[in-house]
């Protein structure tokens, strides 16, 4: 960080185009050093690009929020899959300021596999980034139960139907809790609903006893 809060004043006396051949300019791997930041998770170095980037006036939305490295992630995504939530919560903030479309920008944006941060959480099995997802999604008047709960991924799978498959019992009960929230038809769209399979949550799951107190349930 030192290093590069040098270069920055550097760049700056010499009247560097510090926006472009700074903040903007990407390695030999085709990285800048916001996605580069990402990656690691280095929260007070996004926080110093981020001052930079207002700084010299940069499209905080395009340049670097929504910025798409060279494998298609934002760094969005790159929280959502390391399950980062203190990065989401920056983001999220971030996004306000800068007045993406946090829906479509965000919490329902799609990587270049066709997984939205909310299906990306349930594989990691991450409870705490779902809850937190789910609670953006309430906040943002998001269709709850088409968007999120029923929602399915690339491979055509929901959230419950990934819980059941890594038999998740703590994330089946919230979804089901959640599946309640929404009134969803609990027996149809979660314990009976088939994935591309054609086999439910009970067909798949590696231990059926999770999935009994459902039935009981009904």
């Amino acid at each position: 960080m030192e290093l590069l809060e040098t270069l920055w004043c550097c760049g700056r006396e010499v009247q560097l185009n510090i926006k472009i051949d700074l903040l903007l300019a990407t390695g030999n791997n085709g990285l800048t050093a916001w996605y580069i930041a990402a990656q690691k998770g280095n929260m007070e170095l996004l926080e110093k690009l981020w001052g930079w980037g207002r700084e010299v006036q940069v499209n905080l939305k395009d340049d670097l929020l929504l910025a798409k490295g060279n494998i298609g992630l934002t760094a969005w995504y790159i929280a959502a899959r390391k399950c980062n939530k203190e990065l989401l919560e920056t983001l999220w903030a971030w996004g306000r300021e800068v007045q993406v479309n946090l829906n479509d920008d965000l919490l329902l944006a799609k990587d270049i596999n066709g997984k939205a941060a909310w299906h990306l959480a349930a594989w990691t099995g991450n409870q705490e980034v779902l809850e937190k997802l789910w609670g953006w999604g309430r906040e943002v008047l998001l269709n709850l139960k088409d968007d999120l709960l029923l929602a399915k991924g690339n491979n055509g799978l929901t959230v419950w139907y990934i819980a059941a498959w890594k038999c998740n019992k703590e994330l089946l009960e919230k979804l089901w809790a959640w599946g309640r929230e929404v009134q969803v038809n609990l027996k149809d769209y979660l314990l009976l609903a088939k994935g591309v399979s054609g086999l439910t949550s009970w067909d798949i799951t590696g231990n059926k006893e999770i999935l009994e107190q459902f039935i009981i349930l009904l």
